[in-house]
């Protein structure tokens, strides 16, 4: 659900929105220990929707992230 929540802020252009749910899935990811997706969402929200192209850098970047981390989660489940 956060990330539809965060596509959608971002398909908006409301960086108001993205922002908030960035913070979010930064608090998540931290507290499983999903490091590096944590990290991209630290400097997602670090920039308070001052800068549309690193946000659409960034924004792209969680969705990389954060498909590599469901395929590697999928994959431990199944060994």
């Amino acid at each position: 659900m956060c990330l539809r929540v965060l596509q959608k802020g971002y398909d908006a252009q409301d960086l108001k929105e993205w922002d908030s749910w960035v913070h979010k899935l930064y608090g998540a990811c931290s507290h499983i220990g999903a490091v590096r997706l944590a990290q991209i969402c630290d400097e997602g929200q670090a920039l308070k929707g001052q800068d549309y192209q690193e946000i659409s850098r960034l924004h792209g970047l969680i969705l990389q992230e954060h498909s590599q981390l469901c395929d590697a989660l999928k994959a431990k489940l199944r060994a």
